[in-house]
């Protein structure tokens, strides 16, 4: 891990997620901020990519095409149905011990794309949704 890195908007990291040893992409969607139902720590949202697989459904809110982040090789969507709420003390440590590995941060307008598809998907929950109604910056 860099010295320099910081838990924040746009950052991404590779998490595991999914039966064996599979990892996804993860991009933090609010820097971090105090959640009062979740405590005195900081908190960020993230939301995961998966590619896009033949015959397989998928949310359309938000398509990230191969190339738009260097870490995405296939044609993927935003999987907002699986959004985490995590505290910043937890990604630090994770990070630090090398289970979540990271990667380049989203550039300004994938981002952006990012948390505009929260309030088409039908998947994002209602907390999803307030949480970057409140803590987003675009």
């Amino acid at each position: 891990m860099s010295q320099l890195w910081q838990c924040g908007q746009g950052e991404c990291l590779l998490i595991p997620s999914g039966p064996g040893s599979y990892q996804h992409l993860f991009t933090i969607l609010v820097n971090p901020c105090i959640l009062p139902s979740r405590g005195s720590k900081p908190h960020v949202l993230s939301v995961g990519i998966s590619s896009i697989r033949a015959n397989i459904p998928y949310d359309n809110a938000c398509i990230i095409k191969s190339g738009e982040h260097p870490f995405i090789q296939h044609d993927s969507y935003v999987r907002y149905r699986d959004a985490r709420i995590d505290a910043v003390e937890h990604i630090e440590k994770r990070v630090h011990e090398g289970v979540f590995s990271v990667k380049p941060p989203c550039s300004a307008e994938l981002l952006s794309r990012i948390i505009t598809g929260t309030s088409t998907s039908r998947y994002a929950s209602r907390e999803v949704k307030l949480l970057i109604a409140k803590f987003a910056m675009t």
